[in-house]
């Protein structure tokens, strides 16, 4: 249940920035913005995308780029800082991109500096609510009564 409720969140957190900055261009169209994705089959599983283009506020970022995101694959996006990974993201995330309705997109961004813990340690002390349910069991079984 906090893991629902902590992606859920993460998504909100995810869509904060201006939705209205960005055009998306497929082929000689502009992008649905509403999340439709078209006529989707239920049954798609990949995402592909093939000739779109993308600028904010007239800046162009990305221009006659192609993505495919195979189901089942795992993939990551290597690059210089500013060149566009995390715009692809969002827009992936946001559907100014068109992805197809039964595909759920959660986009969590990085927004924690760095730090010596381990990666299960960070999120466990994350999660206020958890630690501090931990303690309350970790008093309650010394406790005689």
């Amino acid at each position: 249940m906090l893991a629902a409720v902590a992606a859920e969140h993460a998504k909100k957190e995810a869509l904060k920035d201006d939705h209205d900055a960005f055009t998306v261009v497929i082929g000689s169209r502009a992008s649905v913005l509403d999340g439709d994705g078209g006529n989707a089959d239920a049954n798609v599983k990949d995402i592909a995308i093939d000739n779109f283009s993308v600028s904010a506020r007239g800046k162009e970022l990305l221009k006659n780029a192609s993505v495919k995101i195979a189901h089942g694959k795992r993939y990551g996006l290597v690059g210089p800082n500013g060149m566009g990974k995390s715009t692809l993201l969002k827009l992936l995330a946001w559907r100014k991109i068109p992805v197809p309705k039964n595909i759920d997109v959660l986009l969590v961004e990085q927004e924690v500096i760095g730090d010596d813990k381990s990666a299960l340690q960070a999120v466990v002390s994350a999660n206020e609510e958890l630690a501090r349910l931990r303690q309350e069991v970790a008093v309650t079984k010394f406790c005689i009564w």
